[in-house]
């Protein structure tokens, strides 16, 4: 499963239509991420075939900003 950030809605948006315009089914939802705040609901997209979870895309600027620098360490 890939794990994804996004900082804007309208982010969040155009990866869900992108998802389902590749034949995948998407469901847009609520959850929380890594971050150590006591309130960390985030929008996020499930995008999944059959009974596989192939993406999940999160809307958190903390969290993608993490993963930024971390990859660049990389």
């Amino acid at each position: 499963m890939k794990v994804m950030f996004v900082n804007l809605k309208s982010e969040l948006t155009v990866c869900k239509d992108l998802l389902t315009r590749l034949g995948n089914k998407t469901i847009r939802t609520r959850t929380e991420c890594n971050c150590p705040h006591t309130q960390n609901r985030r929008d996020a997209v499930v995008a999944y075939k059959t009974d596989t979870i192939l993406c999940f895309v999160i809307r958190c600027k903390a969290c993608k900003k993490f993963w930024e620098e971390t990859a660049n360490d990389r």
